[in-house]
């Protein structure tokens, strides 16, 4: 997993890259905010599941459950996910934090 794609999701990476730790007041709010946010830009998009797992390579099951905030969404795949809903990775965690402020 990138550096990048670390910092986009507000992962603090020590720097011998050995230990990750989830860093910040969000800690536990985070995840469903990202999972309500998915879910409301898909809806906004008019979009299926079936479309955006085959966009971002995620499968339609697995999908379901990160939409649903039944497991958290690794990095990897959320950036995917932003990115089939037409968004950056970036976009989507600005979005997703406004949830929680």
């Amino acid at each position: 997993m990138s550096t990048t794609k670390r910092a986009i999701a507000g992962i603090a990476v020590a720097q011998n890259g050995a230990n990750v730790d989830r860093m910040g007041i969000y800690g536990e709010k985070l995840p469903a905010a990202v999972a309500a946010q998915l879910r409301a830009e898909k809806a906004a998009r008019s979009m299926s599941l079936d479309e955006i797992a085959q966009l971002s390579g995620v499968g339609k099951r697995t999908l379901q459950r990160y939409l649903s905030g039944e497991r958290q969404i690794p990095i990897d795949a959320m950036c995917d996910v932003a990115e089939a809903l037409g968004l950056s990775p970036r976009e989507l965690m600005a979005r997703a934090e406004q949830r929680i402020k």
